[in-house]
């Protein structure tokens, strides 16, 4: 039951992101909103700002995001299962400026 009320937050979690208007949803806002959401999870959060993805060597992301007035963001999320064993799962989502793309994999 548990699991299961869990995908159903996420699934809503992920509708309303997709759901925001684009003029109200650029990079900053996404960073908040998963900060906000790590925190609520017990998840580790990272955003990488513009200097940080410059150090990092995020030539690509850079170029995407210097088309937009808004500057890009790349948020890093992260979970120690602990002691929880099982499969690792993952979920990632990539967007830039008016395209969106996501991927999930679960092994």
């Amino acid at each position: 039951m548990e699991f299961g009320t869990a995908r159903a937050r996420a699934t809503a979690l992920a509708r309303d992101l997709a759901n925001t208007p684009s003029g109200e949803k650029d990079p900053s806002w996404l960073a908040a909103q998963a900060e906000r959401v790590a925190g609520e999870s017990g998840l580790g959060v990272r955003v990488w700002g513009e200097k940080e993805l410059v150090e990092e060597g995020f030539g690509g992301l850079l170029a995407v995001g210097g088309g937009s007035a808004r500057p890009p963001r790349l948020i890093e999320l992260s979970y120690d299962p602990g002691d929880a064993g099982g499969p690792p799962r993952a979920m990632s989502s990539w967007s830039a400026r008016a395209s969106r793309s996501t991927a999930a994999a679960c092994r």
